[in-house]
């Protein structure tokens, strides 16, 4: 039996399918998905339904990235409603071409996509024998003031290992109740990092650690796949870290 974390897939169905291949799943196998399954002008709902066929394979748990919770809350919003065609540029702007393109669907793909969202999850603990984790798209739930500060939340140290984060967070439960942890996450690009990291490839998983807290960042850039080289899709196995790598 392995656990898996997959990182950022934003779309890339053939990148996500070569990787699960490398994984060799069974029934007793558990994949986590860290969120941001959608993505700009790509194959995104085929993803959604790749990841649920995956249910016939092994055990799934989704996690809610930020990408999937603006969409998911403007589909609540407006459900009651018909579609307006003024709702599509909207869209656009909103979600880069997801929104549009969710607009365009016929009726059964839009039903899929928001079921899909019905038994999503913000994060989960996993204990090893080794490791204890908590999988999350960027914070544990409970570090954001809100759930969803916690899916948009970005740690990022300077040179003098200090850290900043775009959201307000309560830095008292990340740096106590989370001390002696892992926590494995996405949503900020290791590129991000490696800015300030030069010993670091950037096409491979980033670990840090701030204070009594370490983090391991598999967003490995998917989105860029076929604009920049060194983008990848990550799956990190949790009994060993082990990492395995779409390209």
């Amino acid at each position: 039996m392995a656990t898996y974390a997959i990182g950022d897939i934003h779309g890339q169905i053939e990148a996500l399918q070569t990787l699960i291949r490398k994984l060799n799943l069974s029934k007793e196998d558990h994949v986590i998905f860290l969120g941001d399954y959608v993505g700009r002008k790509s194959q995104w709902l085929a993803v959604l339904q790749y990841v649920e066929s995956l249910k016939n394979v092994c055990r799934i748990t989704k996690l809610w990235g930020n990408h999937e919770k603006m969409l998911y809350d403007h589909i609540e919003r407006f459900k009651p409603r018909r579609w307006p065609a003024s709702l599509l540029n909207r869209f656009d702007d909103c979600f880069h071409g997801t929104g549009g393109e969710f607009l365009q669907f016929e009726d059964p793909e839009q039903k899929y996509v928001s079921k899909f969202f019905k038994d999503m999850q913000y994060d989960i603990l996993i204990e090893t024998i080794k490791y204890s984790y908590v999988l999350c798209h960027a914070l544990p739930k409970d570090v954001g003031y809100t759930p969803d500060d916690s899916i948009w939340g970005r740690l990022m140290q300077n040179e003098n290992l200090d850290f900043t984060c775009d959201v307000a967070i309560d830095k008292h439960t990340l740096f106590h109740k989370y001390a002696g942890k892992i926590i494995v996450h996405g949503h900020t690009p290791v590129l991000l990092h490696y800015e300030n990291n030069s010993n670091i490839a950037p096409n491979r998983l980033f670990k840090y650690k701030i204070q009594d807290v370490s983090f391991i960042d598999i967003d490995l850039g998917a989105k860029l796949f076929g604009r920049y080289p060194n983008a990848n899709l990550c799956a990190l196995r949790l009994e060993d870290q082990t990492p395995f790598y779409a390209a």
